[in-house]
């Protein structure tokens, strides 16, 4: 039954899987034949093989949508049975290429019919693109005027992470193609690979994008990109794609570039000159003075001067004089130093900045290589993207925690985007909350991640402007925080700045009061043990309670003395990081709408609802920014949030909102759980009298944490005493024995019903 639904919904997907099935087949021997003579490899390819036989024995059910579609189409031939209907197949006896749509749908199919002599080409439709719309951090777009010889760019293996292919239809530009193009906004340069017969194509394009650089890549005579494939092989083709292809081009780029030949030789090529800056540049930013060679263009010879780039007269008078000396354009060399100007200015603050960075900044070129993006990238687009990253944080070496590391590691990715959220992490002492923060911050690009033991009551006020922008902030443990630091925190937290007066002394000797203005927009991820008392922090943050289980105690000594066995790969752990490090850095940030955001609501239960509420909402924003490969645009170019996110964000999110309904703390409930089950044991139900010592020896707990648990669930009037004094120690007993299990799953089901409903809409 589910495969006829499927059938029925995405027919066209469900056949090129059996067409790609087909192609595996020890039967298929003539189509893998062909293939190999295209030199094209199905196995790293999407290459299915249409038999003409998949309708057979099929029920008219199963036919329809195909007839629908014009995979098949009624025939007169003859047929065994009376009452049976005879069909011939599209492209029957072929090999197929699929082509999608912007979604990414499969929406046709081009197929090769190589049982004909002249092997046509034809196509199902006029929809979609082969392979399919590129993705959007493109910016160097290849066009050809084949599937083959697009289909023969892809196996040659030579195009980068930000560079895509496409083909024409029928050697013709249709409004698929400007619709891809149009989509990509880091676009720079389009290529038109073709014979040269297709002007207009690169004309039509020119129109359209003005803006857009776009070159005609003329193959050689009597040759396509197959040809050059099966004759030359991939380098020939990377040869001349990446160095033969766009010569003109970056002979045009290079000469508005500064050439560092050495840290103190600069080269500039002008349109006048060639020049040539020696020495260090001043640190001073009032001057920019250097001694400069410029070559004459034609003789090659050097004339040198000490140029004063920051006085227009001094410049004026060293091209007025190689004007009337060397018969050299003096507008142009004018031109020209202006334009070095601005060169030296740009690199001259590159560098202060660089020196000025107390941090210690990995370099980004040397982390994120073009493999790696390309990794990254093919990651971020896998289905159940999210499955995929907690497994992948479960091989970095968090063990268990399963829920909290998921919903960690989305708070902690906010950092790059216009909502940062912050994580609270409660639990007792040495209960693994510094270990758990570090863990997931490890897995965050570590140029962006500050981490700290101790923030004294008056540092967050001078940090340099910039400093606190996209950053990760972690704090190992709030407890060490005094009040006027928690207060600094809450107020960058909430407003994003953080602005004080201070009194100084003029030149004059007066006193007046300068203001000091510290902007700021980070994610944070900070532990404690006691989140009652910060109770205006914890309203700000959304509240994740560790895991306190033996299980989980057993699972984290498991892993300990594995990994001292010598059982755990750390190379691999370390590959782990580094992947999803390399996921975070390819993420751009995104307007996000919610068409579910009216229909999805907050149990009444729920305390501080108004920050809640607008913490959740950002929470699922974040799922839809780390699938943001996958969610379609509207016309503003806002990512849209799937269901799938609504529902994946509830289920992460779903604890943290437990939190703020429940009145105790997460490390409190899992203790007074463990001391409702502890007296069901003992069979005495509500009546049974315990004392601290039975539950220190019975649970496996520290004298200190079960002194500051009793003592908070008295105040909170979850137990009371029952007899004894202070010298001869207090017996205890339940007085509100709440069924929070049943709470819980009942606030659940609530929002779970709101996820259906909508989905039944």
């Amino acid at each position: 039954m589910k495969e006829d639904k499927d059938i029925e919904t995405q027919p066209l997907k469900r056949l090129f899987e059996s067409f790609q099935t087909g192609i595996r087949s020890m039967r298929a021997v003539k189509p893998k034949e062909h293939l190999e003579s295209l030199g094209l490899d199905y196995t790293d390819l999407e290459i299915g093989f249409n038999s003409g036989q998949f309708h057979h024995r099929k029920s008219e059910k199963f036919r329809k949508p195909f007839v629908k579609l014009g995979m098949l189409k009624p025939s007169n031939a003859a047929v065994l049975k009376e009452g049976m209907k005879a069909y011939t197949c599209h492209g029957a006896y072929g090999i197929v290429f699929p082509m999608h749509d912007e979604t990414g749908e499969l929406v046709n199919f081009c197929t090769q019919r190589i049982e004909l002599e002249d092997k046509p080409w034809m196509q199902l439709n006029g929809k979609g693109l082969y392979p399919k719309f590129p993705h959007q951090l493109t910016q160097r777009l290849y066009i050809t005027s084949t599937v083959l010889d697009a289909a023969s760019l892809l196996q040659a293996k030579v195009l980068e992470p930000r560079e895509a292919v496409i083909s024409l239809h029928n050697n013709s530009l249709v409004p698929q193609h400007l619709t891809a193009i149009n989509r990509l906004s880091e676009l720079r340069e389009i290529v038109i690979i073709t014979d040269g017969n297709r002007p207009t194509v690169k004309s039509e394009i020119e129109k359209h994008f003005p803006n857009s650089v776009c070159e005609m890549l003329i193959l050689p005579e009597q040759h396509s990109l197959n040809d050059m494939l099966l004759n030359y092989g991939s380098e020939a083709i990377l040869e001349w794609t990446k160095e033969t292809c766009l010569q003109e081009l970056q002979r045009e780029t290079q000469e508005d570039k500064l050439i560092v030949k050495n840290p103190q030789l600069l080269e500039y090529k002008g349109r006048g000159a060639t020049y040539e800056v020696v020495g260090k540049l001043q640190n001073d930013l009032s001057k920019l003075k250097a001694t400069t060679f410029i070559i004459h263009p034609d003789t090659g010879r050097k004339y040198r001067y000490t140029i004063d780039y920051y006085d227009n007269h001094n410049i004026s008078m060293h091209c007025k004089e190689l004007s009337e000396k060397e018969n050299l354009n003096e507008n142009l060399l004018e031109t020209d130093l202006s334009r070095l100007t601005e060169l030296l200015e740009q690199r001259r603050n590159n560098k202060l900045e660089e020196s000025m960075n107390n941090l210690v900044v990995e370099d980004l070129s040397h982390e994120l290589t073009a493999n790696t993006e390309r990794k990254a990238i093919q990651f971020l687009s896998e289905p159940n993207l999210l499955k995929s990253i907690n497994t992948m944080l479960g091989k970095s070496g968090i063990v268990g925690e399963e829920e909290n590391r998921i919903a960690m590691f989305i708070l902690a990715s906010t950092y790059k985007t216009a909502h940062p959220l912050h994580g609270l992490i409660q639990g007792a002492s040495s209960s693994g909350k510094t270990h758990l923060i570090e863990a997931v911050s490890k897995c965050m690009p570590s140029e962006d991640v500050m981490s700290f033991n101790r923030i004294s009551s008056k540092s967050l006020y001078y940090f340099q402007e910039g400093d606190l922008i996209n950053k990760l902030f972690v704090v190992q443990d709030l407890d060490g925080m005094d009040g006027d630091a928690l207060y600094s925190l809450r107020e960058i937290q909430s407003a994003g700045v953080l602005t004080s007066s201070t009194p100084v002394q003029d030149a004059l000797g007066n006193r007046r009061t300068t203001m000091n203005k510290v902007s700021a927009s980070f994610a944070s991820l900070m532990a404690t043990t006691k989140a009652e008392i910060y109770y205006d922090n914890m309203t700000r943050s959304v509240p994740i309670g560790v895991d306190e289980s033996e299980e989980q105690t057993s699972r984290i000594i498991q892993h300990q003395n594995r990994k001292r066995a010598g059982k755990i790969d750390s190379d691999e752990e370390f590959k782990a990081k580094q992947a999803l490090r390399n996921c975070i850095r390819v993420l751009r940030d995104y307007e996000v709408v919610n068409p579910y955001a009216e229909s999805i609501l907050l149990p009444v239960e729920a305390r501080m609802q108004r920050r809640l509420n607008g913490q959740f909402q950002d929470f699922i924003a974040q799922i839809t920014i780390l699938n943001q490969f996958q969610r379609k645009k509207d016309e503003r170019g806002r990512l849209i949030v799937a269901l799938d996110d609504v529902i994946q964000g509830i289920e992460i999110f779903f604890n943290s909102i437990w939190l703020k309904v429940d009145e105790l703390d997460a490390s409190t409930r899992q203790f007074f759980e463990s001391l409702k089950d502890f007296i069901k044991e003992n069979g005495e139900g509500n009546s049974y009298k315990f004392t601290a010592r039975e539950l220190r020896e019975n649970l496996n707990v520290a004298k200190g944490t079960v002194f500051n648990q009793l003592k908070v669930l008295q105040q909170l009037e979850y137990i009371q005493i029952a007899s004894g004094s202070p010298n001869r120690g207090f017996k205890y007993m339940v007085s509100h024995w709440d069924e929070s299990s049943r709470a819980k799953e009942a606030i659940k089901d609530k929002m779970v019903q709101q996820v259906k409903t909508l989905n039944e809409h």
